[in-house]
């Protein structure tokens, strides 16, 4: 397995779930638009990637939370990821980034960004 640290934008507001032991989580899609410097310091797109991202408990609350009242924020994630390929309705093969993150933030890039603090901080 590996692990991966990556910034993206949410593809859209993801929706709470619930496992068979009854563990609260939400998967987001995470859009990532690579770029890469040539020779001569010229910026230029290298391909887009999308993330499957799955936290659990209150922090899929407040993933959901963020998404509700800001949009499709920049985020960062960090977790172990694995690549599965699977078959599109059309019978092409697709593959599937899909991360079971341990971390994950909003991004200050870019953005403005406002934080409250939970009243009981020595639960989290």
């Amino acid at each position: 397995m590996s692990y991966i640290v990556r910034t993206g934008s949410l593809a859209g507001t993801p929706e709470l779930k619930t496992a068979q032991s009854w563990r609260i989580y939400t998967r987001a899609g995470v859009i990532v638009n690579d770029s890469q410097r040539d020779e001569h310091g010229t910026w230029s797109d290298v391909g887009t990637q999308r993330y499957n991202v799955t936290v659990f408990g209150d922090t899929a609350r407040e993933l959901i939370a963020t998404a509700k009242s800001s949009g499709n924020v920049r985020i960062l994630f960090a977790g172990s990821i694995t690549t599965r390929q699977y078959q599109r309705a059309d019978g092409s093969q697709g593959t599937s980034q899909d991360v079971i993150a341990d971390e994950i933030g909003v991004s200050l890039t870019g953005q403005s960004i406002s934080v409250e603090r939970h009243s009981d901080d020595s639960k989290r």
